[in-house]
């Protein structure tokens, strides 16, 4: 799996790369082979002015030519990229059991 990472108003620090790259791998584990490119964007949306204001947009692209797309705003930018995983990481399941469907014929 390749991974992008893009940021619009945040530090980017390597904690903060690896951190992000260590929960994505960890949540998309099971997809193995599947997720070919996962695309990350953080950026402060308000900033200065506070408030929950970190948006972490993210895409993945899948093998058999698809994608899934997750978004969430919060206030901390690990917090933001732990419930986008969480959202792209049930993107991904429901979009692959659709595939899997498909192709057993029961759609």
């Amino acid at each position: 799996m390749k991974l992008e990472l893009f940021t619009k108003g945040i530090d980017r620090s390597a904690h903060l790369s690896l951190a992000i790259e260590r929960r994505l791998r960890s949540a998309l584990r099971r997809f193995r082979g599947r997720v070919a490119h996962v695309r990350v964007w953080l950026e402060d949306v308000n900033g200065p002015r506070g408030g929950d204001d970190l948006r972490c947009r993210m895409e993945a692209r899948l093998v058999p030519a698809f994608h899934v797309r997750a978004e969430e705003t919060r206030s901390g930018a690990m917090r933001a990229v732990h419930l986008a995983t969480q959202r792209l990481e049930n993107g991904v399941a429901r979009q692959l059991g659709r595939v899997h469907a498909r192709r057993k014929g029961r759609f």
